[in-house]
């Protein structure tokens, strides 16, 4: 949930409780006041009428608005206290029944008990609840939707330098070797997380320079011990006064120099990618990388008897011309490394998406691992680990979607060259 939804819906929430609360409270308190103030008009017409009822027995000649009186025998011994009460009447003229406060008591008049009973209608007084009820929802309604414009107006404006430098830190590439710039702001706390993360990327961005710088310096020095190694071993095998041992020692000297040849090759490769030292691009036709690399490895299909199944359409990309051999090189030598033998290798391109696909065992690790550094699904000790992670960076270098899926016992890589494609790029 983001930061403006979460603070708006928290001081949403307070608001209306404690809004709703006040209007409750409100509403309560002026309710008691009206009743309050019904009763002591009732408590001053119960002080009037006595009077007037010593003068005259009907009470038809007591009018007051909004009253109503009753009177009805009462034995001379009993006495009422005065009383208020909620009641209701008949009214013939609205044909429904009316809420009223009353006040009963009793009196004595010409020798006689009465109990007395005097009606104050309450539907004035209800309406003008209603209203305030009325009244009272608009007006938390209207200080909800202020306070929540309110919130959004100050929010907005005091967070959107803060905002604006999230989105540079996120788009920042460590790559790149501009300076990361922020935009200052009055809020002391946001000048110091400025300051922060601009110390923070320069240090990241040190860091990953000299590890570029060492990785490609080693790699290169390494060449040139790795070549001697190589060459004096291919000398001893060439030796006639060498036992048997003596040359299994140095055959398996030679091919684990071969293997970490490769091994300081493919990771060159790595870094050179990162170093954005395969910028040139020219028209790349797909099919014939596939028809050149299928060639390279034409020893390897014969020797494990893998049937190879094209179904290719033309197929042209903006690209460099060595990282598509790499990738294409890498998927296909995957696939022959970890296929089963005698399987069925099919490479199909359609709609610009390149797919390869051979038959094999479920993964013996995660699929999140799958283009992991030096990571292996089989126990092929001439493996580096390399392969697909070499094939994930020029995917990542060109952004190129990648995908990986096993079903029907086939391990597929689909990816898609539209962003790259001549025909899209034209367009």
């Amino acid at each position: 949930m983001k930061l403006l939804t979460k603070t708006s819906l928290i001081i949403l929430t307070i608001s209306i409780i404690v809004v709703y609360a006040g209007n409750l409270i409100f509403f309560h308190i002026s309710k008691q006041m009206i009743e309050d103030h019904i009763d002591n008009e009732l408590t001053n017409q119960m002080h009037k009428l006595p009077a007037f009822l010593e003068q005259s027995d009907s009470k038809q000649d007591y009018i007051l608005l909004d009253y109503e009186v009753e009177k009805e025998p009462l034995k001379k011994s009993a006495t009422i206290e005065p009383t208020f009460l909620d009641t209701v009447l008949y009214d013939a003229e609205k044909d429904k029944y009316l809420p009223y406060r009353a006040i009963k008591f009793s009196h004595s008049v010409n020798n006689e008990n009465h109990k007395i009973t005097i009606f104050k209608s309450l539907l004035s007084s209800d309406k003008l609840v209603k209203r305030f009820a009325t009244v009272s929802i608009a007006a938390v309604a209207f200080i909800v939707l202020l306070i929540y414009m309110m919130n959004q107006y100050v929010f907005e404006k005091i967070w959107s330098p803060f905002f604006k430098n999230l989105r540079k830190v996120e788009n920042y590439d460590i790559k790149n070797d501009e300076k990361l710039q922020l935009e200052s702001s009055e809020i002391e706390e946001f000048e110091k997380l400025n300051k922060v993360h601009t110390e923070m990327v320069e240090r990241i961005q040190k860091d990953f320079t000299n590890l570029k710088d060492l990785t490609a310096s080693t790699s290169h020095e390494l060449q040139t011990p790795l070549a001697v190694i190589k060459g004096k071993a291919e000398l001893l095998l060439q030796s006639n006064h060498l036992s048997e041992e003596d040359l299994n020692t140095a055959n398996t000297i030679l091919n684990t120099t071969k293997r970490l040849a490769q091994l300081n090759q493919s990771l060159l490769l790595i870094s050179r990618i990162e170093n954005n030292q395969y910028e040139e691009r020219v028209e790349v036709d797909f099919n014939e990388v596939l028809n050149r690399v299928t060639q390279n490895y034409e020893a390897l299909f014969d020797a494990g008897q893998y049937q190879l199944t094209l179904d290719i359409n033309p197929l042209k990309v903006w690209m460099n011309q060595v990282l598509a051999d790499v990738l294409i090189s890498n998927l296909l030598k995957n696939a022959l490394m970890h296929g089963r033998k005698g399987g069925e290798i099919s490479i199909s391109i359609k709609n610009g998406v390149f797919t390869i696909c051979n038959p094999g065992e479920p993964l013996s690790m995660p699929k999140e691992d799958l283009f992991k550094r030096f990571a292996k699904g089989s126990g092929d000790k001439n493996s580096t680990g390399l392969g697909l992670e070499i094939v994930q960076e020029i995917c990542n270098y060109y952004k190129i979607p990648i995908t990986y899926d096993y079903k029907t016992k086939l391990h597929c890589f689909s990816l898609d060259f539209n962003s790259l494609s001549i025909k899209t790029i034209n367009n």
